[in-house]
């Protein structure tokens, strides 16, 4: 039993989702999770995130032989190419380098607590002197 197609919206799938390509180049999504991601600098773009931007179905522009081949490939143009390390060398590097980014992070996030607190013992301390002087 299949499902009911989708009734194109005005102007027709091509448009919408050419409209939708362009959106997502300029990282500019109307879609709430996309959107979500593009302000992560996490969107990228392929056949699933245009269709969820475009609102039809993922097999309309999903592959070759799909309703759309040049909106497919015009994504496809546009997808960034998946670099999968080659060697466990790689990916111990890769590893040891983003360890040193988040050990970066860390201790800069524990300066700003360190700073912080010292900021506010001085507030209290400054408070206390004034609430004594006052009495």
């Amino acid at each position: 039993m299949g499902r009911r197609a989708l009734p194109p919206p005005p102007g027709g799938w091509e448009k919408a989702i050419g409209d939708a390509i362009q959106r997502l180049k300029q990282e500019k999504p109307l879609n709430p999770q996309l959107l979500r991601q593009a302000k992560l600098r996490r969107l990228r773009i392929g056949p699933s995130t245009v269709a969820r931007e475009a609102g039809c179905p993922r097999d309309y522009i999903s592959h070759p032989g799909c309703r759309f081949p040049d909106l497919y490939q015009a994504i496809k143009a546009l997808q960034e190419p998946a670099v999968e390390p080659r060697s466990l060398a790689e990916v111990n590097l890769r590893l040891r380098q983003r360890n040193r980014e988040l050990l970066a992070a860390v201790k800069t996030a524990r300066a700003q607590v360190a700073a912080a607190l010292l900021r506010m013992d001085q507030t209290a301390k400054d408070y206390d002197r004034k609430d004594g002087q006052r009495l």
